[in-house]
C-alpha cells in the first residue's frame, strides 16, 4: 500500500515542477531535484531562505565600501576632500585655510608623527622625573635632541591654527625637563628656550670668568693675564651670583682695573630658588660656572676658574681641532687609583644604561687608574644643540636638589659636571689625552722630590698651556706671596696628596720626568708675577682684607681634594 501512495505523491510532485513523465523508470528524489529547481528558478532572491540574510550581506556590503574609500583617502589625500580643504579644526590634527596656495601640502602620514610626537611631548610636559632619575632625564633629553628638527619641518610643512605648534610644545617640554629655566628674567619671547636664545650672539667668541669675593684677588691677576700679557682680545664677561657674593666695591674696582669687562649678575637672570646658592659655600663657584657659561651672550665660550694662569691665549683652545671636531674640549686632571675612581664609574654605567663614552678612550680606564677631569678650563660651542643640551644637563647637575643628592656630596664629583653632563645626552665631547703636569719651585726640599704645588695643562702639541691654583704661594702663612714654578714633571700614573700636615702638594712617583721649564714659558711666568706685583701693591688695601685663597677650596685643583674615599 506504500508503493501507490509514494508513486502518487511522487507524480503529483513531478506534474507540479518538471513536468517529467511518471512512468520513467527510475523516480526522482529531493536530493536530484534541488539542482535543477536552483536552474530553472526565475531569480534566485525570490527564495524566502535568502530573504531572510538579505539585510545583514547588504550592511556588510556597505561596510566594505566605506571601508576600501577610507583606505582610499588614507594613501591618496589629495583626491579626497581633506587634500582640498584640510581637516576640521575640532579633528585635533594640523590644518590650514582653504585656498592658500602658500601652505604646502600636508600628507596624513605627517599628521599622524605630528600626533605621536604631540603626545610624547605632552607626556614630558606633565609629568616630569623626580630630580634623583639622573640617566632618565638624560634619555628624555636625548629624545628631545631626536624630536626638534621633526618639529621644525612639521611646522613648516603643515600650519596650525589655532593650535599650539609642536615647536612650541618641544619649547615647553624643554623647559620641563631643565626647570631652572623657568622664570628667566627675560622680556622678548614667547617661550622660556627663546628667551635665553635670544641672548646668543650668532658666531660670536668670549670669555667668561665666575668669580667670589674671596676669589677676587686672583680674579683681578687672571684680567691682568688676559689682557697684559697673553694679550688676547676676546671680549670678557665676569659672571658672579648677587652684589652679597662679592660685594659692589670689588665691583667697582673690577671696572676700574679692565673698563671693557662685562658684568654678568647670574640671580638677574636665574632664579636662585633652582640654584639654592649659599654664599658660605668656599667652592660655590662650581655651581655657577656652567649657568655662568650658559647665560653669557657667546655662542663659543672658554669658561675660566677666576684661579686660572693662562701661558697661551685663551683663543687657542677655540682654534683647537678638538674643539671643532666635538664642540667641546675638557682637560684630564691627573691619575689616580680606581679604587676611589669606581663608584663614580658605576654611577654613569647605572643611570646612562650603557658604556661610558671615555670608557675606551686611553688605556687607564682599563688599568689600575684613571683621570680625574679639571674643570678649571672649558671651551663650549652653545650654536651645536647636542652640545647646548650637555651644557643644560651639566647645569641640571649643578641645581640645588640635584648636587645635593650626590654630584654635591665630594669636591672630586664637582669637576665631574663637565663629563657626566654630556655622557648622560650621548653627546661627544673631546678630552685632552695628556695628564697633568706638576709645577714646582726651586724652594721645596729633596725629600718632597716629585711633588709641587701647581698642576699645569699641555695644548696638542704638548706645549704648558694654563694651570690651576693662582699665581699665590699655597705655603701656610704665604698667601700673599706669589711663586713663579721653575721645573715641572710630566705627570704619570698615581698623582696623589702628599698628606704631611695638610698639605696641598701634588705628588707622583715618577720622579725621572722632572726638567727645567723652557725659557719661553719662563719669560711669561716673570711677566705675569711682576704684573700681578704691580696690581697687589696698588689695591693693597682691598686683597689685604680679602679672606684667604689658598688653592684648597679652589675647584680648578680638584686632584689636590683626593681622598682614599668612595666617591658613592
Amino acid at each position: 500500500m506504500s508503493i501507490p501512495m509514494y508513486k502518487s505523491k511522487m507524480h503529483t510532485f513531478k506534474k507540479m515542477t518538471l513536468g517529467i513523465d511518471a512512468s520513467q523508470k527510475y523516480p526522482l528524489t529531493r536530493e536530484k531535484l534541488t539542482p535543477g529547481l536552483e536552474t530553472i528558478n526565475a531569480s534566485p532572491l525570490s527564495s524566502p531562505h535568502w530573504k531572510d540574510r538579505n539585510w545583514r550581506v547588504r550592511v556588510l556590503a556597505v561596510a566594505c565600501v566605506l571601508f576600501l574609500y577610507c583606505l582610499w583617502l588614507g594613501y591618496w589625500p589629495s583626491w579626497g576632500y581633506h587634500g582640498h580643504h584640510g581637516h576640521a579644526k575640532s579633528s585635533g590634527h594640523l590644518a590650514w585655510e582653504a585656498g592658500d596656495p602658500a601652505q604646502p601640502e600636508c600628507l596624513y602620514d605627517n599628521l599622524r608623527l605630528r600626533d605621536t610626537f604631540m603626545s610624547e611631548l605632552r607626556e614630558m610636559i606633565d609629568w616630569p622625573y623626580p630630580l634623583d632619575m639622573y640617566g632618565a632625564t638624560g634619555r628624555r633629553a636625548v629624545m628631545l635632541q631626536r624630536i626638534a628638527p621633526i618639529a621644525a619641518k612639521l611646522d613648516s610643512e603643515c600650519r596650525t591654527f589655532p593650535a599650539q605648534s609642536m615647536t612650541e610644545r618641544f619649547e615647553h617640554a624643554l623647559a620641563h625637563n631643565y626647570p631652572f629655566l623657568h622664570n628667566l628674567s627675560i622680556t622678548g619671547a614667547p617661550t622660556a628656550w627663546r628667551k635665553l636664545k635670544q641672548r646668543f650672539e650668532p658666531n660670536s667668541r668670549g670669555i667668561v670668568i665666575t668669580i667670589d669675593e674671596e676669589n677676587f684677588r686672583h680674579a683681578t691677576h687672571l684680567i691682568s693675564n688676559l689682557r697684559n700679557v697673553v694679550k688676547t682680545d676676546l671680549p670678557i664677561q665676569v659672571a658672579y651670583a648677587g652684589i652679597d657674593s662679592i660685594g659692589s666695591k670689588n665691583l667697582e674696582l673690577l671696572s676700574e682695573i679692565n673698563p671693557d669687562i662685562e658684568l654678568l649678575n647670574l640671580l638677574s637672570i636665574f632664579d636662585d630658588s633652582y640654584l639654592s646658592l649659599d654664599p658660605t659655600d668656599s667652592g660655590a663657584l662650581w655651581v655657577l660656572k656652567p649657568f655662568a657659561v650658559l647665560a653669557s651672550k657667546f655662542e663659543h665660550v672658554v669658561g675660566l676658574d677666576p684661579d686660572v694662569v693662562l701661558l697661551q691665549p685663551p683663543e687657542n683652545l677655540l682654534n683647537s681641532s678638538g674643539y671643532a671636531w666635538r664642540g667641546i674640549s675638557v682637560f684630564q686632571d691627573g691619575l689616580v687609583s680606581n679604587h676611589d675612581r669606581a663608584a663614580f664609574l658605576e654611577w654613569t654605567r647605572f643611570h646612562k644604561k650603557a658604556e661610558p663614552f671615555f670608557a675606551d678612550m686611553d688605556k687607564p680606564w682599563k688599568s689600575d687608574s684613571s683621570p680625574l677631569i679639571d674643570g678649571g678650563m672649558v671651551a663650549i660651542d652653545k650654536s651645536r644643540f647636542p652640545v647646548l643640551l650637555a651644557l643644560l644637563q651639566a647645569c641640571w647637575l649643578s641645581m640645588g636638589g640635584v648636587r645635593d643628592q650626590e654630584m654635591g656630596r665630594s669636591k672630586n664629583l664637582r669637576e665631574e659636571v663637565w663629563m657626566a653632563g654630556p655622557e648622560l645626552v650621548w653627546t661627544d665631547y673631546y678630552m685632552h689625552q695628556e695628564f697633568g703636569t706638576i709645577l714646582k719651585d726651586d724652594s721645596l726640599a729633596e725629600d718632597e722630590e716629585g711633588c709641587g704645588y701647581k698642576l699645569a695643562h699641555v695644548d696638542d702639541k704638548g706645549k704648558l698651556f694654563w694651570y690651576g691654583g693662582g699665581l699665590s704661594n699655597p705655603g701656610e702663612g704665604k698667601s700673599m706671596e706669589l711663586l713663579t714654578p721653575t721645573r715641572q714633571i710630566e705627570s704619570g700614573y698615581w698623582i696623589k696628596e702628599l698628606a704631611n700636615g695638610g698639605s696641598n702638594m701634588i705628588c707622583t712617583n715618577d720622579t725621572e720626568a722632572e726638567n727645567k721649564i723652557g725659557s719661553d714659558v719662563t719669560g711669561v711666568l716673570q711677566k705675569l708675577t711682576n704684573d700681578a706685583r704691580q696690581l697687589d701693591r696698588r689695591y693693597e688695601r682691598y686683597f689685604s682684607s680679602a679672606r684667604s685663597s689658598s688653592p684648597s677650596s679652589k675647584t680648578s685643583s680638584s686632584l689636590r681634594e683626593v681622598r682614599s674615599q668612595s666617591f658613592g
